[in-house]
């Protein structure tokens, strides 16, 4: 199944965004040239303005772990450089698309 986070934007809205405020990278193995690499992603958290995506990367013919990256963002007014609530349908569809974590 596909999801889209996108949404239609008022013309108000558009001096909102998403942007990315921290990256947690952890490389376990390396790759080799040539090497095919399985990427798999998904929403782990939506806050009131914040959210957090988890991707896990291995090597696709031996599923070896290769690396993994925490991605955390931030719904933002770019003209004030503030955080802001995510608009109700973006955070509706967001938290339809989490994906439980253990705790």
């Amino acid at each position: 199944m596909t999801h889209s986070l996108a949404w239609s934007q008022p013309r108000a809205v558009k001096q909102r965004g998403l942007s990315t405020f921290e990256f947690q990278l952890s490389v376990t193995a390396p790759l080799n040239a040539g090497d095919l690499v399985r990427v798999q992603s998904a929403l782990v958290h939506v806050g009131n303005s914040s959210f957090r995506l988890f991707h896990r990367m291995t090597n696709a013919r031996t599923g070896g772990k290769i690396a993994t990256l925490e991605q955390s963002g931030v719904h933002l007014d770019r003209e004030a450089r503030r955080s802001v609530p995510l608009p109700d349908a973006l955070r509706s569809k967001a938290v339809a698309m989490l994906i439980p974590t253990a705790s």
